[in-house]
């Protein structure tokens, strides 16, 4: 089940009609890249591809105190996954503070198939490794906006408990997940994002309604 299937499950409303769909799908650092341009912070970061001819220079343009290697796919589960044949028996997420290890982890995950939770036993190719510069976490949680077809417009979801197995948590725990129809005409309010601040156990100065109004929805 998808991570939007596992997140709307029993959600009250229903199809009236059914409407066509477009499915847009976004790698990681597409999403970073998206969220940086709205002015939007985010980690510093870097990617290799398979076709990269000079790692040493690619990775002497960073210098990072601690590195995040991630495998980039269009799956979920890439920490506790595994690399099918792989040199480093490493995840799709490796951390070290080593660059001469992150570059043996990039060119590990490179052209191998990754498997996790949501694909199949043959896995999915690696074409892109996304290197980013580690950030500290004081507390973890989960925001994303949706497309409902239930409602035929956004939903925003929220969670204090963060994302990492967001889908055990929307499972077991459905009561923690915050589920808001957002009209498609209007957009987000003032008051809903203040819901959505409280739901994360932030302050409304943290989640500001123009931060969250312009640059994130």
């Amino acid at each position: 089940m998808s991570l939007t299937s596992t997140l709307l499950k029993n959600y009250p409303f229903r199809n009236l009609f059914k409407i066509q769909s477009r499915q847009l799908n976004l790698q990681e650092y597409q999403s970073k890249e998206l969220l940086r341009s709205n002015g939007c912070v985010v980690q510093n970061f870097f990617v290799c591809g398979k076709e990269e001819k000079d790692l040493d220079k690619l990775f002497d343009k960073y210098d990072y105190k601690e590195y995040v290697v991630k495998a980039q796919i269009l799956a979920g589960g890439r920490g506790k996954g595994r690399f099918i044949n792989s040199q480093f028996k490493q995840s799709g997420v490796f951390i070290t503070t080593s660059q001469e290890q992150a570059k043996f982890s990039t060119l590990d995950m490179l052209g191998r198939r990754l498997v996790t939770n949501q694909t199949g036993s043959d896995g999915v190719l690696v074409n892109q490794v996304m290197i980013a510069e580690s950030v500290p976490i004081k507390r973890e949680a989960y925001l994303s906006i949706l497309m409902d077809p239930s409602t035929s417009g956004p939903v925003v979801v929220a969670c204090h408990l963060g994302g990492v197995d967001i889908e055990k948590v929307a499972e077991r725990n459905p009561e923690l997940i915050l589920k808001l129809p957002i009209c498609i005409n209007k957009g987000i309010t003032k008051e809903q994002c203040e819901q959505v601040a409280e739901w994360l156990c932030f302050d409304n100065e943290a989640v500001p309604y123009g931060l969250f109004n312009k640059q994130i929805y």
